[in-house]
């Protein structure tokens, strides 16, 4: 069986509060991120979690 991604994929959901903005643009200059915006609205952790599965089936 072949795998769909050759590399490993990690989603990282920002905790209670949001990213401070030191680490967003850390996070922002990484080579290997891809950011995404899972919509307009403040998630909890366990939504945001199958919402950025569903959006990273589609890419």
């Amino acid at each position: 069986m072949k795998a769909i991604y050759e590399k490993s994929t990690y989603i990282l959901i920002a905790p209670e509060g949001g990213f401070s903005p030191i680490e967003f643009e850390k996070l922002q200059r990484h080579p290997a991120t891809t950011l995404i915006r899972l919509g307009p609205h403040i998630l909890r952790a366990e939504t945001a979690a199958i919402i950025a599965l569903g959006q990273l089936s589609i890419l």
